[in-house]
């Protein structure tokens, strides 16, 4: 939880005295709406971006290496050239799509067009 302090509009203190605020979307998410403080909106906005920033930073840094790594043993420059080599059709194998359609579809046709 962070402390979302701040004046009126903040949650529920006319006091101008601070709040804990959990910064789960259910409770975030209106004080984001309605708190008439735009430094309150700024400490909510701060506190949720960086929540386990600490942790997870490390993580995704050695995702990174291991994916980039994949991509150097597989031949590939970076891993967006890996995902993009996995994932997307070439010309030659698009066309052969195509051409599996047209050839299930033909008799189809003919069929419709002889009515």
């Amino acid at each position: 939880a962070a402390a979302a302090g701040g004046g009126g509009g903040s949650g529920g203190s006319s006091g101008g005295g601070a709040l804990k605020l959990g910064l789960k979307a259910p409770l975030q998410r209106p004080v984001m709406q309605m708190a008439e403080s735009s430094e309150t909106r700024k400490r909510v906005m701060a506190a949720a971006s960086s929540r386990c920033a600490a942790s997870n930073g490390p993580i995704l840094e050695e995702i990174a290496a291991l994916r980039h790594a994949r991509a150097k043993l597989l031949g590939f420059e970076h891993h967006a050239a890996y995902m993009c080599d996995v994932k997307m059709a070439t010309a030659d194998s698009a066309k052969q799509l195509l051409m599996d359609i047209l050839t299930q579809l033909k008799p189809m046709h003919d069929e419709e067009i002889n009515r």
